[in-house]
């Protein structure tokens, strides 16, 4: 099985195209509330984690 990186580098619009239909069955994700999305993004690990992740300036 190929990564979508190696599948971009080899075809890009098939590889978009792939992921894009990949992504269409994401149905499990329309049962999640936003609430609980805002309040682990609120979370201090999250927090942690955009320090780690943030560019040095």
């Amino acid at each position: 099985m190929r990564t979508f990186i190696e599948d971009y580098l080899y075809d890009p619009s098939a590889a978009i195209a792939s992921a894009a239909e990949a992504s269409a069955s994401l149905d499990w994700a329309n049962d999640i509330d936003d609430e609980i999305i805002w309040s682990q993004l609120a979370s201090g690990e999250f927090k942690m984690y955009e320090e780690i992740v943030k560019p040095l300036s």
